[in-house]
């Protein structure tokens, strides 16, 4: 009797802290879960930041080689003007 006394004692202390060692694993899973949906915001939120920086770069990117193409077209319609104007003047001289 004494020897089933000491293991039912023995198999409710085991019991007791498997279910304290539940207790601990399941509120390390709720961590980790919290943990896991803020990572997931952080990285949705970092994405989208650089989405956005990218865009604007390419933004500016375009309108810096629209710009180049305009100054380019100018400065080519200035020389042809000039060279007409030259031109003109050459034979105006004849």
């Amino acid at each position: 009797m004494r020897t089933l006394e000491a293991r039912n004692q023995e198999l409710e202390a085991r019991q007791a802290a498997l279910t304290e060692e539940q207790a601990r694993l399941e509120q390390l899973r709720r961590e980790y879960e919290a943990r896991r949906a803020q990572l997931e915001a952080e990285t949705e939120a970092i994405r989208q930041r650089a989405l956005e920086e990218a865009e604007q770069l390419l933004k500016e990117a375009n309108a810096r080689i629209e710009r180049t193409i305009r100054e380019i077209k100018e400065a080519q319609a200035e020389r042809e003007a000039t060279r007409a104007a030259r031109e003109a003047l050459e034979r105006f001289r004849r």
